[in-house]
């Protein structure tokens, strides 16, 4: 149950992102790979790093309250933008993506 959060909000970024980003914004699947795979290097030290730092948070709320609180902001923000991207039209043949 705790990985439920957690799956709620993985799963459809590594099942729908690829194919959403390859087929309706024209990325190409080796931008949209080696950007996941930057992805989870980062979490590989971010999130010990994280670890480290709530354990010695310390608020009248609790240890990790508001790291939690501040932290689905952040979620909620960072998968409307990945869903929504901005519009590309004008960088498409700069950037060396392809149009839909």
């Amino acid at each position: 149950m705790p990985a439920l959060a957690l799956a709620v909000v993985g799963i459809p970024v590594y099942v729908h992102i690829p194919k959403f980003y390859t087929d309706v914004i024209g990325v190409n699947i080796t931008w949209v790979g080696t950007i996941l795979m930057l992805a989870s290097l980062f979490d590989a030290f971010s999130d010990p790093m994280m670890g480290v730092i709530s354990d010695r948070v310390r608020t009248r709320m609790g240890r990790r309250r508001p790291l939690i609180l501040w932290g689905s902001f952040c979620l909620a923000a960072a998968m409307f933008l990945l869903f929504v991207p901005p519009h590309l039209e004008g960088n498409l043949h700069s950037s060396g993506l392809r149009q839909p």
